[in-house]
């Protein structure tokens, strides 16, 4: 079994980092980007390989159940 290493004793971050990402009004606009529909639409065009694997599941969905009509 191999070992996890945890860095438990890491040094707290200066203030300055922890106040760049305290930006709550990019957080606030990245979600109501995803979280519209136009959104949605732009968060699947990203992820290539999910959308590829969701129209391939599709596609096999289709062709089992249009196949079983014969």
């Amino acid at each position: 079994m191999s070992k996890i290493k945890v860095n438990i004793e890491q040094p707290d971050p200066d203030v300055q980092t922890i106040q760049k990402y305290k930006n709550f009004n990019r957080f606030i606009t990245t979600y109501h980007q995803l979280h519209t529909p136009e959104g949605i639409r732009k968060m699947w065009y990203r992820d290539r390989k999910t959308l590829a694997f969701i129209i391939v599941v599709i596609c096999l969905l289709l062709i089992w159940i249009l196949g079983g009509i014969d």
